[in-house]
């Protein structure tokens, strides 16, 4: 496939780009097929604000150093910030290398500084102390009780502030809205059910924050996953009861650093 086969403009083509790219680096992934395209780029929406691109490159320089003194080449970085070439690039790593937190051996190479480090972990900690839970799933009415008797009450039991986009009032654009809610997350669940291309978008973008996620899919819609997905340990659920058990054994055996749990009164 080619974006002269599917008629993609240039515009079009970038935004996959940056979308496969990004979600391959931050171990997710997405199903392209000739049906869903047109729905993926419309889906996609990478935020133009700096510091977030900043710390883009940033978690992307600690992933792929083995050791604190190696360094990254650059060369093909520019998709993980959503830059269109080396040229725009170079703009963010300049910013970067003002603000103290990364350096050059060579033109073509970075590093973290000790800021930098220091940094990284400052955004992976603001995820872990966060209370919010997001909840990446299908908008639609066959899963409604899924949220009301599996998500939302496994989750609010655990200590969680759980969020599902569609319900809360904002006056922003949901694409907007969604990654500044994943940002102030502590943990993401991403639910396949329906098999929906925001969904993976999602979970690669909490992952590459260093966010926890939890997969889960209802069964029946099992086989339409993406196949990369499944070497990850998915909660498969045949109803919301079954989720919402399954949902708190597993968030409580691999979770460490959770919310002290709600009392059974307590519904705040």
């Amino acid at each position: 496939m080619n974006g002269t086969d599917v008629g993609l403009t240039n515009e079009e083509l970038k935004k996959l780009s940056f979308l496969l790219r990004h979600n391959y680096e931050f171990g997710s992934s997405v199903t392209l097929t000739f049906e869903n395209i047109d729905t993926l780029i419309d889906d996609f929406n990478p935020s133009n604000d700096l510091f977030e691109r900043i710390e883009l490159l940033l978690l992307y320089i600690y992933k792929s150093l083995k050791y604190p003194t190696d360094s990254v080449n650059i060369n093909n970085m520019a998709p993980i910030v959503f830059c269109d070439n080396l040229h725009d690039l170079f703009d963010y790593t300049s910013i970067a290398k003002e603000l103290g937190l990364i350096k050059s051996p060579n033109n073509m190479h970075v590093t973290l500084t000790p800021k930098g480090w220091k940094e990284v972990k400052e955004i992976q900690k603001k995820q872990v102390d966060s209370k919010k839970a997001f909840v990446a799933m299908w908008f639609d009415g066959e899963v409604d009780d899924l949220w009301d008797n599996g998500f939302f009450p496994a989750l609010n039991q655990l200590g969680y502030e759980p969020l599902r986009i569609d319900k809360k009032e904002h006056i922003n654009k949901i694409d907007d809205q969604i990654i500044a809610e994943i940002r102030k997350s502590g943990l993401l669940i991403a639910d396949f059910t329906g098999n929906r291309n925001g969904v993976y978008f999602e979970a690669g973008f909490a992952m590459g924050l260093g966010i926890p996620v939890i997969w889960t899919c209802r069964e029946d819609h099992l086989d339409d996953v993406h196949f990369d997905i499944r070497q990850y340990n998915q909660i498969v659920w045949k109803t919301p009861e079954e989720l919402k058990e399954k949902l708190t054994y597993r968030i409580e055996a691999t979770i460490p650093n959770r919310p002290t749990p709600r009392k059974p009164e307590d519904k705040s």
